[in-house]
């Protein structure tokens, strides 16, 4: 099954978990019963679309596959769709993966202190440092999860968790 059925797999679940048809989702996005068709049916969802259509069948997962399938993301992590979605087992899950990720960053510390460029590695070391790198991405999908579940179960405002996150960092200087 290519990606695209997948996420019209999604778009059709999500609606018809809401209760609603294709022409009533329309109608609160502004759309057309054909539209939402050829969705469903695998043809792209425009960036301007989505965030409505989430919000319209209330399911955050519409947004991150989205994202992992056009490709938007800095790392274009995997939707992962195929996981146990409960709250204890994605929280050990990202626990261990967080763990590895801790224990790489202590590694990664002492292996870029006075390194400016990768130029200043050679070859054994890159490969050591680039190991840590990528258990540190381990956790992007499962923190991918985690917010979705968070959201979707539990009713989370991933938009207000965003805006504190800006407001924090930018007590920090983190962002101007």
């Amino acid at each position: 099954m290519e990606y695209s059925d997948t996420f019209g797999c999604l778009i059709k679940s999500a609606r018809e978990q809401k209760g609603l048809s294709q022409t009533e989702l329309a109608r609160r996005i502004n759309s057309n019963q054909g539209t939402i068709s050829d969705w469903e049916h695998g043809k792209t969802v425009p960036a301007e679309m989505i965030a409505s259509l989430a919000k319209a069948v209330e399911e955050p997962e519409i947004l991150h596959a989205y994202a992992f399938h056009m490709g938007l993301l800095m790392i274009n992590i995997p939707y992962m769709n195929n996981v146990d979605n409960h709250p204890i087992t994605v929280l050990t899950t990202l626990r261990q993966e967080m763990m590895e990720a801790i224990e790489s960053i202590e590694i990664l510390t002492k292996c870029f202190r006075n390194k400016r460029n990768r130029k200043a590695f050679d070859e054994y070391e890159w490969e050591h440092a680039l190991k840590h790198v990528k258990r540190i991405a381990k956790i992007m999908p499962g923190l991918a999860v985690y917010f979705t579940n968070m959201a979707k179960q539990f009713d989370m405002d991933l938009q207000a968790l965003g805006e504190d996150l800006t407001k924090k960092y930018r007590r920090k200087n983190y962002v101007k």
